[in-house]
């Protein structure tokens, strides 16, 4: 692990490496570059945090399953490559934890695509995408068939999620919020049932819920709440589609537009 380093630049001494398991490169500040370039197996853990010069990962398409994927507050990164081959994040322990079988691409002000997660297909745990104010679209999740726990979707700049037309499954809560500039919800048609939690709130630019229109059943707490242009009677016709009988907690259908 490259962890606390103040003066770390780059990682050439790191360039024979052809093996690793857990990688972890977290709170390095003038960190530029990765050079693990020769690396032939990569199947653990993968970590990139808080590196805020840091503009590639830098590792090769080697790894097609990670138990944790955690690429979060690097300010500089531009670009996931490196990823392009990876199907499958789940726990070596049997069921995800906070630190195993999820997927968390967060705070990365520079980051413009997840394009290279155009192979991954099923998630153990949870799935974030937040805070990444330049990526416009999920455009690489279209193989995407399950989340095994939350599913949380947070980002100014993606507009629709039609990338994720093939997600059947969401093991947990699905939480779209705080997206400004997100239209509809399209690409989550292949969805009936949200174990937990639904919550869609503060999505300035929201104009419909069509997307959910197979939803039968939520498990948890219903939300649509505090949308600016969004119908309030397209938020109550989506209580109604689900109906009462098939919420298994509370309804919260407020603050829409009128």
């Amino acid at each position: 692990s490259l962890k606390d380093n103040d003066s770390l630049v780059s990682t050439t001494g790191l360039s024979g490496v052809t093996s690793l398991g857990d990688v972890w490169v977290v709170n390095n500040p003038v960190l530029t570059s990765l050079d693990l370039g020769n690396l032939i197996s990569l199947d653990g853990v993968l970590v990139v945090e808080d590196n805020p010069t840091l503009q590639q990962l830098g590792v090769p398409s080697v790894a097609t399953s990670l138990s944790n994927l955690r690429v979060v507050g690097n300010d500089s990164l531009t670009s996931l490559d490196g990823l392009w081959n990876l199907a499958l994040v789940e726990s070596p322990f049997g069921q995800p934890s906070e630190s195993y079988g999820n997927v968390s691409i967060s705070s990365n002000a520079a980051l413009t695509s997840v394009s290279p997660l155009s192979s991954l297909e099923r998630i153990q745990g949870w799935l974030e995408i937040a805070h990444n104010p330049q990526v416009g679209s999920l455009d690489g999740l279209q193989k995407l068939v399950s989340v095994g726990r939350s599913l949380v979707i947070t980002d100014d700049g993606v507009t629709d999620l039609n990338a994720l037309s093939s997600l059947g499954s969401v093991g947990w809560t699905l939480s779209v919020e705080d997206n400004a500039a997100l239209k509809n919800l399209d690409g989550l048609a292949a969805l009936t049932r949200v174990p937990a939690d639904l919550k869609i709130t503060n999505n300035g630019a929201l104009e419909n819920l069509l997307g959910l229109g197979n939803l039968s059943e939520v498990g948890g707490n219903l939300s649509v709440v505090g949308n600016a242009v969004l119908p309030e009677c397209a938020a109550t016709a989506l209580r109604d589609q689900i109906g009462l009988a098939n919420i298994g907690g509370t309804v919260d259908v407020s603050g829409n537009a009128q």
